[in-house]
């Protein structure tokens, strides 16, 4: 493991603050509303979008680390001995062989955490995959790269909200992961960076937060606006 990406006690402590402070920086309220959060994540006009990419991938990196932070002396190889989300998920690591083919590894939550995010960071910080000079080119396949670090990130939520969620709820950081989830989720949706079928292990707690509208709603509303005079349409 490395260790750049080992989460200390003092870490942990201060990871809700730190959580509070992104989440203030783009919502008003407690209330978890998503109207600002959905500005947020757009691409803002003329902004290339392979570097707004790279910029809310990082950002979100290092929110999910944080997160993890939360609930990081709780998560131990006793506590969480394998990395599942609920009882029918569990995330394996897979490594190379030394053959050319890979081994599919059981660990427990704390430890594939630890690999994940040291993967993820390893990723970041590779200039042939994400150049830290403005103007200098992404690799043809960057779209992927992203899709698969969200992918990884997003294991990292599924298993803190199932797994720990009374923890977060002693610490009074609810509102806080649930913001910091809702703005995940925005995001990839907005770039289409997830299958539905990934988000699985927390569909009821994504649905709660961004209810997405029936499609007999959806008739509903565009009925209501073809039906509008045009003078008076908004």
């Amino acid at each position: 493991m490395a260790d750049d990406h080992v989460i200390s006690t003092t870490e942990a402590q201060a990871a809700t603050a730190a959580i509070s402070r992104i989440c203030n920086s783009i919502v008003d309220s407690s209330t978890l509303g998503s109207s600002r959060l959905k500005d947020c994540v757009k691409l803002p006009r003329g902004e290339d979008r392979n570097e707004w990419l790279a910029a809310n991938v990082t950002d979100l990196f290092k929110q999910a680390r944080m997160i993890f932070g939360i609930v990081y002396d709780a998560c131990t190889a006793e506590s969480c001995q394998t990395m599942s989300a609920g009882a029918r998920h569990e995330y394996f690591w897979t490594e190379e062989d030394g053959k050319g083919g890979q081994r599919i590894i059981e660990m427990p939550a704390c430890d594939y955490i630890d690999y994940l995010l040291s993967a993820v960071g390893d990723q970041l910080d590779d200039e042939t995959s994400f150049p830290s000079k403005l103007g200098e080119p992404f690799p043809p396949n960057f779209i992927e790269i992203v899709k698969s670090i969200v992918k990884r990130l997003f294991r990292i939520y599924a298993h803190v909200m199932t797994a720990h969620i009374e923890v977060i709820a002693t610490l009074g950081a609810i509102s806080h992961v649930n913001t910091s989830l809702k703005h995940f989720v925005l995001f990839i949706r907005e770039f289409d960076l997830m299958k539905q079928e990934d988000l699985t292990p927390l569909a009821s707690i994504i649905d709660r937060l961004l209810p997405r509208m029936t499609a007999a709603e959806v008739t509903q509303a565009v009925n209501a606006v073809t039906s509008t005079p045009p003078s008076v349409r908004r």
